[in-house]
């Protein structure tokens, strides 16, 4: 990147900003995935199995609402508009996901979609061409993923955003601060409302990514390997027809027939207003 003015050079630094944080959020989600193990364990074993499922709602909350609908197809794909007010709502639940700041996540899917299984694509499982083990595996945990320079015009728009600016810049405060209070009033509740939830987006985003570019069939010709994949749609709930997303990035819906339902277009349905 070659910044040539203030703007850019401000941008610049917000996206620089951004990578250098990555080690410090796969931390963050390491030790949520031993602690997500240990609450497993603990519902299973002791009988509290309602809280699994308050996991799941939370879950719900933080990836198909804050990843999907938020991040993804709202600041991402602009494919919808709503109002301020759930623009801004969107965005502080997709930080406790725990997948970077909306600026970070917007950059690295935006470069995703415009070098997609080559070999400048941020996290695609493949390696020259073809399905590789080092791929999958720097999908899942970063190790091995591709060292890109993300184009400073991915993320103008929002860089520019005031809102979105003060939450990079107080990603960690945001998303630590409250979760440390959580832990601290009750730990329990920290596992299952935060940790354990937290892990099954990570987990679900990666299985979409890969499942996404390897399982099923395409109704679109795109250069890339996209799919539909059934097993991925059902884990994520709208994400896995992932081949008619590449090939419509602009739609709102990832639905293209009947058969194929999209429980996050229906919710998106639902809250835009155009």
């Amino acid at each position: 990147m070659e910044p040539h003015n203030i703007i850019s050079r401000s941008m610049a630094r917000v996206i620089r900003g951004s990578m250098t944080t990555n080690q410090k959020i796969r931390t963050i989600q390491f030790i949520n995935l031993l602690l997500s193990v240990f609450a497993i364990y603990y519902a299973v074993t002791t009988g509290p199995l309602y809280l699994l499922i308050l996991s799941y709602l939370m879950f719900v909350i933080f990836c198909p609402i804050g990843i999907s609908v938020g991040l993804h197809r709202l600041l991402s794909h602009r494919s919808f508009t709503t109002t301020p007010v759930i623009e801004k709502i969107l965005s502080i639940t997709s930080i406790y996901a725990t997948v970077g700041s909306p600026i970070a996540w917007v950059a690295v899917h935006r470069s995703h979609h415009g070098f997609s299984d080559q070999a400048n694509d941020p996290h695609s499982s493949y390696r020259n061409g073809k399905l590789s083990f080092r791929g999958i595996l720097s999908v899942w945990t970063g190790y091995g993923s591709p060292k890109v320079k993300i184009p400073i015009s991915y993320v103008k728009d929002l860089s520019r955003n005031q809102f979105q600016r003060w939450i990079h810049d107080n990603y960690f405060k945001l998303l630590l601060i409250p979760v440390t209070i959580l832990f601290f009033i009750d730990p329990i509740m920290g596992l299952f409302l935060y940790s354990l939830p937290a892990t099954i987006a990570l987990n679900t985003t990666s299985v979409v990514n890969v499942l996404g570019h390897s399982h099923g069939y395409r109704n679109y010709d795109t250069k890339d390997f996209s799919t539909n994949s059934w097993i991925a749609n059902l884990i994520s709930l709208g994400e896995g027809w992932h081949n008619n997303h590449h090939g419509a990035a602009g739609s709102y819906t990832t639905q293209k027939s009947p058969k194929e339902w999209d429980l996050i277009g229906w919710f998106i349905n639902h809250i835009r207003t155009g």
